[in-house]
């Protein structure tokens, strides 16, 4: 039978740990301390191990466009970023209207990413492509939010000329090609599942997540599916767990959960009116994939040190998800959608302030 950490709060034992479960799934417990798996740092093996990030970032910075967050994904020798892009010169307060998938292209991981093509147009958000290798050649999942056809008036800003509404084919949670270049097609056997986050096994099997917090699995991507609720232990810590990002880690034979977590306030407390973000991110792990352990630490927070030696406090960082190396399980960067504005976290969608971008920081020495 498998352990649990003994300190469920993720407070660190005084002689580091007693078994391997005490290091999160992120390490092994050596005469009494966890010695952390790459990518990973910390007593326990809890915080992501970030290195200087670039001073412009992957998508939005420059051109100045609104974004929201994506996953690189690595094909023939190119990163591909599906990125959440705010049309008609909008910020992210338009997102529920004017949100789009777009493809950026980029040679190098840690440089922006330039524009290459629309993926899906209105309402489509917080994409995350994953790839089916299990087959003779590749198959495309672009999981999404919205169904990718638009159907709100979309609101215009700024001088930029509005965009022409792009028709594409619809489905709620998922698209596929065969390329990342599209075109993209739906697929509608999936059950609604809002903010979707996929991993594919080698064989094709197929788990996935959202903020309903079930787990879901097939066989392959093409179904039938079936659901189980995730049952949660540990101290997850002050604040509401939302944006999961799902993998697993076939060397420590454990699933891991990265979420963004939000501040709670009391209820006359707007948050618009605190400073920066309490917190910033949740992290729990899993022998079996249903019962996941919180921790109650941040494994990363909202201050980035840049390349040039610069320093930036994010009011928030959300939209948490990891970029493997070639083994699939080595964290190698972390993409989120941040804000930059000087206000505080809950006015990341304030008219006026609501500018962000998608930011992708390197983690470790694997580059």
């Amino acid at each position: 039978m498998k352990t649990v950490p003994l300190l469920l709060a993720g407070v660190a034992l005084a002689a580091g740990c007693a078994t391997d479960a005490d290091c999160w799934g992120n390490g092994l417990c050596v005469s009494n301390a966890c010695k952390c798996d790459a990518g990973w740092i910390g007593l326990n093996c809890t915080r992501l191990d970030l290195r200087p990030a670039p001073v412009i970032s992957a998508y939005g910075m420059k051109p100045n466009i609104s974004s929201w967050g994506g996953l690189p994904t690595k094909v023939d020798g190119k990163w591909h970023l599906h990125v959440a892009e705010m049309v008609n010169g909008c910020g992210l307060s338009s997102w529920g209207s004017n949100s789009r998938i777009v493809h950026a292209v980029s040679d190098n991981l840690t440089e922006p990413f330039v524009f290459n093509d629309v993926s899906l147009g209105p309402f489509a958000h917080n994409p995350q492509l994953a790839v089916d290798k299990s087959g003779e050649k590749p198959k495309y999942l672009l999981f999404h939010i919205g169904e990718g056809r638009q159907e709100k008036t979309l609101k215009k800003c700024g001088t930029d000329t509005p965009e022409p509404p792009i028709p594409s084919k619809s489905s709620p949670v998922l698209h596929t090609s065969d390329s990342p270049y599209g075109p993209w097609e739906p697929n509608t056997e999936l059950p609604g599942v809002n903010n979707p986050s996929p991993f594919i096994f080698p064989n094709g099997t197929i788990i996935l997540t959202g903020t309903d917090w079930k787990i879901f699995r097939a066989d392959s991507w093409q179904g039938p599916w079936t659901s189980q609720q995730i049952i949660w232990s540990g101290n997850g810590g002050r604040g509401t767990w939302e944006d999961p990002f799902l993998w697993y880690d076939p060397v420590r034979k454990v699933y891991k959960l990265l979420c963004h977590v939000w501040p709670s306030y009391a209820p006359d407390e707007p948050a618009c009116n605190h400073n920066y973000s309490l917190r910033e991110a949740g992290y729990a792990f899993s022998y079996d994939g249903i019962h996941f352990t919180k921790y109650s630490g941040d494994p990363f927070d909202n201050k980035v040190t840049h390349v040039d030696g610069s320093v930036s406090y994010l009011s928030t960082r959300e939209r948490p998800k990891l970029v493997f190396a070639d083994d699939g399980y080595t964290p190698i960067a972390l993409a989120n959608g941040v804000s930059s504005n000087p206000e505080p976290w809950g006015c990341k969608d304030k008219p006026g302030v609501d500018w962000t971008n998608t930011l992708v920081q390197p983690i470790g020495d694997h580059q």
